[in-house]
Formats: C-alpha cells, structure tokens, sequence
C-alpha cells in the first residue's frame, strides 16, 4: 500500500471520529402509538415477543376466535414492514383451554413455545419447538393436581432455558385456602430440572416476568398479595448463577384498589432497564380500569423512577382496561411494548406501542470467556490457554483496553490487549497461563474493559465476565500423572 493511500485511510478515520465526536445518545424516549396488531371477532389477550437472531420480530397471544382458547403467532418483517398471516399453534377439543404463551429462542435457533393447558383436567404447562420449517409436537412439562398459569421464558447466556410460572394449589395454611407461588424450571443441553420453588409463604405470588440483565443475572418479578382483599405490589428477585436475593418491593399503589399485575422487564440498547405493568385505577363511582404504567433505571437496576402512566383512554360510563404487556428490544433499534386492551368494547385485542430509535449508543461488551484445560497439575499440565471475546453492540468505532486477571491464593495479570472496534465487529484475544506463575488453588479469571468514552452506566454491567475455576494442584505420583484431577491434592 502507497503512503498516500495510508494517508487517506488514516483522514478517512479522523474524520469519522470528529463527526462522531458531535453525536450523542438520546436519553428522552417517545412513544408512538397504539397500533393494532390483531383485530378479531374474539378476544386476544397475554401477548409474549420475541426478537429472533434471524432478524424477525414473532409475536404470540391467546386467542378465544375460534370458540375456544387457543394460541396464534404471527412474525414481523422488518423490511417490508409487515406482519405474515396469524397461524393457530395448538387445536383440540372445544372444552381445552391453552393459554399464557411464551416465546425464547434456544442457540442453535430453535424457537421454543411454552403454554399453560388444562388437557388433564388441571392447567399444566407444555411446550413445542419450531425448528426453521415445522413445529414438533406437544411436549407436556409439568405434572400434577394443581393449576400453573402464567408462563414467561428466556434463554440465559450460557445457552440455559429458563421458564418461570405461577402454581395453585389447596392448602388451609394459605389464604383463602388456596396458595399461589412462583416456581421455575431450566433446560441444560437436553436435560430438564425439577420444578424449583422460588417463593414460599402464606402471600400469593403470581404472574412472573423474566429478564437477563447485562451483568448476565436473572432477574424475576411477580406480583404479591399479602392480605385479602388484595392489593398487588410488583417484587423482584435476581440470580447471579448461584443463588437468588431476598424479595424487592418495586411499587406501592393505592390500597384501595387491586394493585400492580403483568409485570415484564427489558433492557434497552443503551442498558437502560424497564418495567411495564397493568394498575388498576379507581375513576370514581366505584368505577376501576386497569392502565399501563412503566418505570426505568439507568443504573442497573439500583435506582428506578417514578412510575409513569402510559395509557390513559378510559371514562367511568366506559372505561377500557389495558393488560397483559410484554416489551422487547427489536432489530430496528426502536422498544416494542405489546399488550391487550378493548377500547371498542367489543372485546381485547392486542396493539402496540413503539419508543423512538435508542440510537446512537456507545457498547462494547466482554461476551465470552473460555479457558481450557481448565485443570493444571504441575511438571504435568503447565500451560493453559484463555480465550476472551469482545464484541461492539453499539454505533461507534471504538479503541477497547481489555485486562485479564487471575484471582485466588494469588493475584496476576494474564495480560492486557487494545484493540480499535468498529460497530458490529467481534474478534477473540488469547492469552497463555503458566502454572509456575500462580500458587496452587482455584482461581477466577476476570476479563474486563475499560469505561468507554460517552457509554452510559447501564452498558457497562457487560463490561466484564468472569470464568470459574481455573485449578493448579500438585501431582501426588508423577508416574500416574493424576489421572482424576479432582483427586488431585491442590
């Protein structure tokens, strides 16, 4: 390559950086809307999105338009701007009831569809996967003489399906004699857990929503009431990947109604956090409707706003209740805030609301953190090789400085990197641990970049990621070379 042609590269490159230099992220949000989806002779209620790998946006709701309750997706093509023709997912019986889905995608792409169904005579939860061409059969996922409703389900990171659900059952020893508690199941590879209880006292605690958040935790909320006649307040509890935090109270409205429900969470582009719900709202002359209202915290979730009232239309001699939202962060840069509403009164349908694009942003963010072997053993195993990945997930090229360290019986930087990453590039740095370097023991290996210039407080929880364990020991025998490495003295 001439110099001149360098030359050029490198005012091409200043240039872009000055012109970036003048934009900045947009911290007010609009919304525009509602907009219908679904209009239908029936009633549409529980929509679930879903933005897919593949570029499509999918959408799932329960549907009574055929005489019974049944579940309908349709996708969204961003280009043309179109929603493809509504397609009936389940069928049976007219006294068969399906509803609540929820949608996730699984790593190799899969679309995975989880439901409640009364088939049994009780509300038990099953699944099917669309596969890139066909839907597989029914699969059921629970079991039992008690009723799980309300489904909601991510995939994590790692690749883990999480599904979470409400469960009622009879019991004297809770209120009204019937309990209703928060319970979650995980898909590792193609090994279901049991059903894990997450809350436990006499409350009720329905409708879940899930989330991941940037840091990667798991964050669930649910509705509680404590005492009847009921009032529902929205509480949260997140999951590191060990073990889950105490119950956090996030909303208090008025006593004197049925409180907060529907909860769903969603972390935006610029790594602010959301909360959609449905209140109910007294109009006066004992006249209630339930409205959506929303809170967010740019912080990770530390500090949240006020609650705010999204929707409004509604009067006492015909108020319009608007339930059951779910939000996403879609391919077009734009906040999708789906929900159920009947403001014609002749039934719900599902609509929509759309914020402005949360563009431009700054993000770059440590996605992957594999170490193999995994296991040392001195004079056997020497060296270990560390693989970070960073990806750019926002609009701006970007100089990176990445730091690795290993944590534990001693402290060490593996190494360090830069590295100039534009929008949407991805690229693996590696690195070499020797076992001579570090005392015997387990060990943490955190890889971390630095704060970006104009990259707000809630993109930097991706920032880092940490792997567990990296472990040297000691060979008792080197003839046998320690040949079960758990059994290795450390």
């Amino acid at each position: 390559m001439s110099k001149p042609t360098r030359a050029t590269i490198v005012a091409v490159i200043l240039l872009l950086l000055e012109f970036q230099a003048t934009v900045h992220p947009a911290y007010g949000y609009s919304f525009n809307g509602p907009i219908p989806v679904v209009i239908s002779n029936g009633t549409d209620f529980y929509p679930t999105s879903l933005q897919t790998s593949s570029g499509k946006l999918w959408l799932a709701w329960e549907s009574s338009q055929v005489g019974q309750s049944e579940i309908y997706y349709s996708t969204y093509d961003f280009p043309s701007a179109t929603w493809s023709t509504s397609q009936n997912l389940t069928g049976g019986p007219q006294n068969i009831a399906n509803q609540a889905p929820s949608l996730a995608q699984l790593r190799n792409g899969s679309i995975t569809l989880i439901w409640s169904s009364n088939q049994t005579g009780h509300y038990n939860l099953y699944y099917k996967l669309f596969t890139g061409s066909l839907w597989t059969k029914s699969i059921r996922l629970t079991s039992g003489t008690f009723d799980d409703l309300s489904t909601r389900a991510l995939v994590s990171p790692n690749g883990t399906l999480w599904t979470a659900w409400s469960r009622q059952t009879t019991s004297a020893s809770c209120m009204l004699g019937f309990c209703r508690q928060i319970y979650y199941k995980t898909l590792n590879g193609n090994d279901w857990s049991t059903d894990i209880q997450l809350t436990s006292d006499s409350a009720w605690s329905i409708e879940p929503g899930l989330m991941v958040a940037k840091n990667r935790n798991i964050w669930a909320t649910y509705s509680k009431c404590s005492a009847n006649p009921c009032t529902y307040n929205i509480f949260s509890q997140t999951n590191n990947g060990t073990t889950w935090s105490s119950p956090y109270q996030l909303t208090s409205p008025s006593t004197t109604t049925f409180g907060d429900e529907n909860s769903e969470m969603a972390v935006d582009r610029n790594g602010t956090v959301w909360m959609l719900w449905s209140r109910d709202v007294n109009l006066g002359g004992g006249v209630n409707e339930n409205k959506l209202f929303y809170e967010n915290s740019s912080d990770g979730g530390s500090n949240w706003t006020q609650p705010t009232q999204l929707t409004f239309t509604g009067t006492q001699t015909m108020p319009v209740d608007d339930v059951d939202p779910s939000i996403v962060q879609a391919a077009d840069q734009r906040l999708w805030l789906f929900f159920s509403s009947d403001p014609e009164s002749s039934g719900f349908n599902i609509y929509y609301f759309q914020t402005n694009p949360v563009y431009p942003v700054h993000d770059v963010a440590v996605t992957n953190v594999a170490v193999g072997p995994n296991f040392l053993i001195r004079t056997i195993v020497n060296v270990s090789t560390v693989k970070v990945t960073v990806s750019d997930l926002g609009d701006f090229l970007e100089n990176v400085n990445l730091t690795v360290r290993a944590t534990g019986p001693s402290s060490f930087v593996l190494g360090r990197a830069t590295g100039l990453f534009g929008s949407g590039s991805t690229f693996t740095f590696t690195f070499q641990v020797n076992q001579t370097s570090l005392l015997n023991g387990r060990y943490t290996i955190t890889a971390s970049i630095s704060p970006l210039p104009g990259e707000s407080v809630g993109g930097t929880f991706d920032d880092s990621l940490q792997y567990t364990f990296l472990t040297i020991v000691k060979a008792t025998n080197p003839s046998r070379a320690c040949s079960i490495p758990r059994l290795c003295p450390i």
